[in-house]
């Protein structure tokens, strides 16, 4: 806990969490206009291997029609977000072998979502880059250092960022009362040790 919280005293509203397992695509049972914030990462495409289901996004080979796919998710999440409420979106971009694709490429997830998500409504605001470096090993093949294999000419650069989108559904703006600021501020040092 934040030290500066500990004597907080703020009224806390009584909250209700549902857990419910289901298609991403079918979400008509939440209501318009009731969330305030969404978290997701989608399926990485055909990066990893998901559970055979026929409802699974991850089993779609064809981008595009992957994608076609993902845009239902994105117009439920733009229906129910409330004015001004976020969607927050943790993806990474592909990378096509050229001993599995034919050629080497990368599949810009990241880039793609945001587009897309712009042509539903959304605002798109500046996204936070993931450094992951576990990632790395996973992604290219047998890879050991930034440009994989050291003698190779065709070194291949790893792929190890991962794209914290933000989006916004547009309309109107928080505003936090002064109690809530007051319980939400971080010190310099907090801030500097987290960001």
């Amino acid at each position: 806990m934040i030290p500066m919280m500990a004597g907080a005293q703020l009224a806390a509203k009584p909250l209700t969490h549902l857990i419910r397992c289901g298609d991403s695509r079918q979400l008509g049972w939440i209501r318009d206009e009731s969330v305030h914030l969404v978290v997701t990462s989608p399926p990485y495409w055909t990066l990893k291997e998901y559970p055979t289901n026929p409802d699974q996004l991850g089993l779609i080979g064809d981008y595009e029609r992957f994608h076609d796919e993902l845009d239902k998710v994105w117009r439920h999440c733009f229906r129910v977000l409330v004015p001004g409420g976020r969607l927050v979106c943790v993806v990474g971009d592909v990378c096509l072998s050229r001993r599995r694709h034919g050629r080497h490429m990368v599949m810009p997830m990241h880039a793609d979502i945001v587009v897309r998500a712009r042509k539903i409504g959304f605002d798109n605001l500046t996204p936070i880059f993931w450094y992951k470096i576990a990632n790395a090993n996973y992604e290219v093949e047998n890879g050991s250092s930034f440009l994989g294999k050291p003698y190779e000419p065709n070194a291949i650069i790893k792929n190890d960022v991962e794209f914290i989108l933000m989006l916004r559904k547009p309309g109107g703006y928080r505003q936090p009362t002064e109690e809530q600021r007051k319980a939400s501020r971080l010190t310099k040092e907090e801030h500097q040790e987290w960001f």
